[in-house]
């Protein structure tokens, strides 16, 4: 393998690199994304049930309480804190909800709101590796293979506090932080849940195995580059039969043919009797010997090769050898087009002539 060939191949790889990485960072956005949809409405289903447990009904019912809210300002709820008066026979007192919390409650009827918080005096705090082991197992069973934990964060109506996590919780950064589903009124709770997903838990087998194929293709697309090369100039620029060009002499016009023979693959154009070119090895042998040509040159050959009279203005040689906007190099045309006529003099019984604002290649006289 030349070193055309290497290069070749490295950049069909690294193609095939960044393609199994864009497919790997959109397939794991997505599987993140999912998961965590759907991990929050487990989240709550759960913890409305872990109160159903410790409240014994789903109908909670306070005989002992009434509730009357004493301010909300519609026109500014995103503004303002909620103001409620909570009475019951042993104290009665204004309890400040803020919105924040007032929105991502669990429930937003204030009488079961109410109802939480007896139930959040009776039981101190909840469990949190009993919520947590539930959400895991409710996630579980639609396959999902990452961490969780839960956090508990619980505030009286007196201001005392006290905090409790689940196993694994240590190993959750902030960003983790999911959902945080608030309980009670007068007593307070601050449930948070934490989801962690690893890129490599995130791909299954499937995705593995299409990104295996993705890169072996590119693999193979290397392997065949030349041979691909060769059937596109054959298909699309009609290089599989014979073009010849017109040698002007003193009293006649006599024709030289160029033609362009397959080898298992790459087309070897041949000159004449002794003069062949190979443009995948960019090898022009004749009988002064054998030369590689260089980028510059061999272009310019192949481009000579492939025109129809195998004539090229100068226009045409500036787009062949430097394409875009602003090439105009004249200095640089002609330093090429003396180094190709040098080589073909050298190597073969062929020339470079110039009319005017045109060059030919064309067989020596």
């Amino acid at each position: 393998m030349n070193r055309r060939d290497r290069l070749g191949f490295l950049v069909c790889m690294a193609v095939g690199l960044v393609v199994i990485g864009f497919m790997a960072y959109t397939t794991y956005r997505e599987r993140l994304r999912y998961w965590r949809e759907r991990a929050v409405e487990t989240f709550t289903t759960t913890l409305q049930a872990e109160m159903v447990y410790w409240g014994g009904s789903k109908s909670y019912r306070v005989e002992e309480t009434e509730l009357s809210l004493a301010h909300i300002d519609s026109l500014e709820r995103g503004l303002i804190n909620y103001q409620a008066e909570v009475r019951n026979r042993q104290v009665a007192m204004e309890v400040e909800v803020p919105h924040e919390r007032h929105i991502h409650n669990i429930d937003q009827r204030f009488a079961v709101r109410q109802a939480h918080s007896e139930i959040l005096r009776k039981i101190q705090n909840l469990f949190p590796d009993r919520l947590q082991k539930m959400w895991n197992a409710s996630l579980a069973a639609d396959g999902w293979t990452g961490r969780t934990a839960v956090s508990i964060k619980a505030v009286d109506a007196w201001g005392c506090q006290w905090r409790s996590a689940s196993d694994g919780y240590e190993q959750m950064a902030r960003a983790d932080s999911l959902v945080t589903r608030y309980i009670g009124l007068a007593c307070e709770a601050g449930v948070t849940g934490y989801l962690h997903l690893p890129w490599w838990r995130a791909l299954t087998s499937a995705d593995v195995s299409l990104m295996i194929l993705v890169l072996f293709v590119c693999a193979l697309l290397a392997g065949l580059r030349a041979d691909v090369v060769a059937l596109y100039r054959r298909l699309w620029r009609g290089k599989g039969a014979a073009e010849a060009i017109a040698a002007e002499g003193d009293d006649n016009r006599e024709v030289v043919y160029v033609v362009a023979t397959p080898q298992r693959g790459p087309v070897v154009y041949q000159l004449d009797d002794r003069t062949r070119y190979n443009p995948s090895t960019c090898l022009l042998s004749g009988s002064g010997g054998e030369v590689r040509l260089t980028p510059l040159p061999d272009r310019l050959l192949q481009g000579f090769l492939q025109s129809n009279d195998h004539s090229l203005t100068h226009s045409q040689i500036y787009d062949l050898l430097w394409p875009g906007p602003n090439n105009y190099y004249p200095q640089r045309l002609h330093t090429t087009i003396t180094r190709l006529r040098r080589i073909l003099d050298h190597t073969a019984r062929w020339t470079i002539e110039s009319y005017g604002d045109t060059y030919r290649l064309k067989a020596q006289e």
